[in-house]
């Protein structure tokens, strides 16, 4: 993840602001806090819903979650193209809730002891 991080911003980042690097920085370590800094071909569907609901537990809004999952999207989809994968982005199609009312994170232990829980 890191590596596609790195990648994404060597390829798209010339004659952005910081702004555009802070973003992806803090995103992608959003990402691998949470799930981990593995392969891409090494996440999956489950592993989305679990960042989903990892963001959620932190006290974002579906709105910031949104755009977090954009960025990541958008990194993780140049590195495909970039690299002819055979692989499906696991943040796409990640169900997102209307607002955070109702809605409870469901974890399991290994990504529980990821989040800081108050």
């Amino acid at each position: 993840m890191n590596d596609a991080r790195d990648l994404y911003l060597r390829l798209k980042g010339e004659s952005k602001g910081d702004t555009f690097y802070r973003v992806a920085e803090r995103n992608i370590e959003y990402v691998v806090d949470t799930i981990g800094n593995r392969d891409l071909s090494q996440y999956s569907s489950t592993d989305g819903a679990a960042f989903r609901d990892a963001l959620i537990a932190r006290g974002l809004t579906i709105s910031s979650v949104k755009r977090v999952f954009s960025s990541v999207r958008s990194i993780l989809n140049l590195i495909v193209k970039e690299h002819g994968l055979q692989v499906t982005n696991p943040f796409s199609g990640t169900y997102m809730p209307e607002d955070n009312k109702g809605f409870y994170p469901v974890f399991t232990d290994g990504y529980k002891k990821a989040v800081d829980f108050p």
